[in-house]
């Protein structure tokens, strides 16, 4: 009996101190009517618990006012851009919106939210370069009304031979705002109105404060923020390879420090991916392999490593996970994920590795939307996640644990996260000059990040790969195997086996406009992007990609069997 008691004793112990913790981290409630700061973000719990409360007491402290933090998260980033899109293509139909500097603004509170925070600079970029929404000029609605285009003199612009913005804008009597295209496309009978609006808007920060933040505008070939402001990066994230020292010793590889070192066949069924068709930070992870490698190693390299390939996930954060359980021997990850399963599982049994100079480290940006509710709040927000106690929570230990002698901040705290150490890297230099020792991971990644250029060949690697790594993914494993058989095999013909590789390698041929048929290669890279901004010849392409790969790999497997020594 004295035994059970003093188990259910130590039980409510071990449980019961995580949430009496919680409860004295947690500051208190916001009062009734207290403003609200949404923010929409891809973000893990822990990163979205311990910025939130942060902020609510810096701005407590700040500015005298309590505020709540309210973080959404309704998918990854291109869920997140596919939900603001369809939220703005709404807005701008139901004309909520008004003219501001020549520039379409939504109205204040339009929007769901007041600011994304996370994700890739590649898709804040997006959301500055604007949602086109278009209609028939001639149809009423309350865009035309918006705009003042409802009163125009319809019999007048239909006889007119050429319908454009010169035309409406001498009907008006005054210029249409920046966005807005009129013309009348060939074979169309009305002119047609397009209205490109910015999901985002320029967080207006001072030049100088942005100098004593980032210093030079710079990592490796990237940028740490937008120069017009449309996003601004808090954090930045790299990638690398995440690995199984117990699975590496089995199969009689060391530890995995370069992209090449995933093309080894003893990795054949051992390598945990992600389908870059539905993550953004894998599509640039197998971007800067392309960038550092060049076009033809960089493809060799991506197909080897496919066909090592046990599976492809359909979220970044998988194959880190498949790894420190065993299922598989390497994969790629983003650094956080990588590190964080290392930590948890043991650096014993997990490891991770940054190959130095081949990779892009990436700003992690914050963007203030168009229309948003609380744009000084979001501001705010943004302004707090660059102080140094800011930079700290991505990166310090927890100060309810090994971290309760970090640095003190300005406001007399100890400076880093409360709970739950997040192991991303922090955006400022001075983070890097001044508390490096305080940092989890001694990693600079000012001198890690790549010097080479992106080349900017996202939409081929997921054309491409989706293609042949994925959609023909069981022939090119076969593919693979049956080439290094052929490579091992004393007296299997040399010439085939040459054939064979050529086979492996190859890429399809694509039809542009005037029926030419032209090679998959760098110099026709841009002519390939072109053509796949047609929806439709993207669904034909793809469909031929696959039967293209499909294919050749089964024509290697035949040749392997048929030139085999009996």
């Amino acid at each position: 009996m004295v035994t059970r008691f003093s188990i259910l004793g130590l039980l409510t112990i071990i449980l019961g101190v995580p949430f009496v913790m919680s409860v004295i981290r947690r500051p208190p409630a916001p009062p009734p009517g207290a403003r609200t700061l949404l923010i929409v973000t891809p973000h893990i719990p822990q990163i979205r618990q311990e910025f939130a409360e942060a902020f609510e007491r810096w701005h407590e402290v700040e500015f005298g006012e309590r505020v709540r933090v309210d973080m959404r998260t309704p998918g990854g980033t291109t869920e997140i851009r596919t939900q603001l899109d369809a939220q703005f293509r709404a807005e701008v139909k139901n004309g909520r919106f008004r003219v501001e500097d020549g520039a379409i603004r939504l109205e204040r509170g339009a929007a769901a939210y007041d600011l994304m925070f996370g994700g890739g600079s590649y898709d804040h970029s997006q959301l500055s370069r604007g949602l086109v929404v278009g209609q028939d000029l001639f149809e009423s609605s309350p865009l035309t009304r918006a705009l003042g285009l409802d009163q125009l003199d319809r019999a007048a612009i239909a006889i007119a031979t050429t319908v454009d913005n010169t035309l409406i804008e001498r009907m008006l009597g005054r210029p249409l705002p920046a966005g807005v295209k009129i013309s009348r496309p060939q074979g169309s009978a009305s002119p047609q109105l397009e209205v490109t609006v910015s999901i985002s808007v320029p967080a207006g920060f001072e030049q100088s404060q942005l100098d004593d933040w980032f210093g030079d505008n710079a990592i490796g070939t990237q940028t740490l923020y937008d120069p017009r402001q449309y996003w601004i990066g808090t954090a930045l994230s790299s990638f690398g390879i995440v690995y199984n020292r117990l699975l590496c010793q089995r199969l009689g590889v060391g530890v995995p420090d370069s992209f090449e070192d995933l093309t080894d066949f003893a990795y054949f069924g051992q390598i945990a991916l992600a389908d870059p068709r539905q993550s953004g930070s894998i599509t640039t992870t197998f971007d800067s392999i392309l960038g550092y490698y060049g076009w033809e190693k960089g493809w060799r390299i991506l197909r080897e490593m496919c066909a090592n390939a046990r599976s492809f996930s359909n979220a970044s954060t998988k194959p880190p996970t498949d790894v420190s359980q065993g299922e598989a021997a390497a994969g790629l990850a983003i650094d956080f994920y990588g590190r964080g399963q290392a930590q948890a599982v043991g650096g014993d049994r997990v490891g991770y590795a940054e190959p130095t100079g081949a990779v892009y480290v990436d700003a992690d940006p914050a963007s203030i939307i168009n229309g948003a509710p609380n744009p000084d709040l979001a501001r705010r927000f943004i302004e707090f996640l660059l102080t140094e106690e800011g930079q700290a929570i991505w990166q310090f230990r927890a100060t309810t644990g090994q971290g309760r002698d970090n640095p003190v901040g300005k406001d007399g705290q100890v400076m880093g996260p409360r709970q739950y150490e997040l192991r991303r890297m922090p955006v400022r230099r001075v983070m890097y000059e001044q508390y490096l020792p305080y940092l989890i991971d001694a990693v600079d990644p000012f001198h890690l990040a790549s010097r080479t250029s992106n080349p900017g060949w996202r939409t081929g690697v997921q054309m491409m790969m989706g293609a042949f790594a994925i959609d023909a993914g069981d022939e090119l494993r076969k593919a693979w195997r049956a080439i290094n058989l052929a490579r091992r095999q004393p007296g299997f013909p040399p010439e085939v086996l040459a054939e064979m590789e050529r086979l492996f390698y190859a890429f399809p041929e694509q039809a542009l406009g005037d029926g030419t048929l032209v090679p998959f290669d760098e110099k026709n890279y841009r002519a390939y992007r072109g053509a796949w901004s047609d929806l439709s010849v993207t669904k034909r392409a793809e469909i031929d990609y696959v039967r293209f790969f499909r294919q050749q790999f089964t024509r290697i497997v035949d040749l392997q069997k048929e030139h085999s020594p009996r």
